[in-house]
């Protein structure tokens, strides 16, 4: 009897390399939030990909980690309006957003 539990890198459609697995993981959640918030998405794994470059591990929760976010919020998630930005920007650009209906 084979084991069916546990990983199975030959079924995941980024391959069975695990960083590229955890990476297609995060462009799925990312594109699932977006379409959650009724906003465009538009971006492929490989575009997401070429965006983060080599940049990838420095996204996280801090202050002070990456994270990607538009360059018109009113615009789609596209190849052209993607820009990745420290997150206390994000933030700060998200409040000005918020408090005076534009983008800084």
């Amino acid at each position: 009897m084979a084991n069916t539990r546990g990983p199975k890198p030959h079924l995941w459609k980024s391959g069975p390399d695990p960083e590229k697995h955890l990476k297609h993981i995060a462009w799925h959640r990312q594109r699932a939030q977006a379409n959650h918030r009724g906003e465009t998405w538009c971006l492929t794994f490989e575009q997401w990909l070429g965006a983060w470059g080599e940049q990838f591990d420095l996204r996280g929760r801090d202050a002070d980690s990456l994270c990607m976010t538009r360059a018109d919020w009113e615009g789609d998630w596209d190849e052209h309006n993607v820009e990745l930005v420290i997150r206390k920007e994000h933030f700060r650009r998200q409040g000005h957003a918020r408090k005076y209906g534009t983008y800084p």
